[in-house]
C-alpha cells in the first residue's frame, strides 16, 4: 500500500477519533464552538479556508479511486474537507442554521458523531494494520 495512504488513514483517522470522543465529552462546548463557527463570518472564513487548504492538499495528493477500500475512503474524505471548506466560506448564517433544524442537529447530536467516530476508527485501524510502501 501506498505510504501517503497508511499515513493519511492512520492520522485522519487519529484525528477524527480525538475530536470525536472530546465533542461526546463535552456537548455544551462542541456545539457552541460550532455555532460559533456558523455565525461569526470571519471565523467560518477562516475555518472554510483551513478546511479547503486541508482538504484540497489531500485530494492533490491522493486522489485515488481503486486499490480497495483504505484508498478510496481517505479520498473521498478529502473531496468532503475540500467541499465543506467551500461551503463554510459561501453558506449564509441562516440558510446554516435552517440547515442544523431540518438535521435534527440537537436531537441527534450524538447519533451525527458516531459516523466520523466508525469512520476515524476504521481508518486508524486499517491504517495501522497495512504496512506502508515506498
Amino acid at each position: 500500500m501506498k505510504s501517503n495512504t497508511v499515513f493519511l488513514a492512520r492520522y485522519i483517522g487519529a484525528f477524527t477519533v480525538i475530536e470525536t470522543v472530546l465533542m461526546f465529552l463535552y456537548r455544551t462546548n462542541a456545539q457552541q464552538r460550532i455555532y460559533d463557527v456558523l455565525y461569526d463570518r470571519a471565523l467560518a472564513f477562516t475555518y472554510g479556508l483551513l478546511t479547503l487548504a486541508i482538504g484540497l492538499a489531500i485530494v492533490t495528493t491522493h486522489n485515488v479511486w481503486r486499490g480497495g477500500a483504505l484508498p478510496i475512503v481517505v479520498t473521498i474524505v478529502g473531496w468532503l474537507l475540500l467541499i465543506r471548506g467551500v461551503v463554510l466560506q459561501a453558506i449564509p448564517p441562516e440558510l446554516a442554521q435552517t440547515a442544523l433544524n431540518a438535521l435534527h442537529f440537537e436531537p441527534l447530536y450524538y447519533a451525527y458523531l458516531a459516523v466520523p467516530l466508525v469512520l476515524g476508527a476504521y481508518l486508524f485501524i486499517a491504517g495501522t494494520m497495512r504496512k506502508s510502501a515506498p
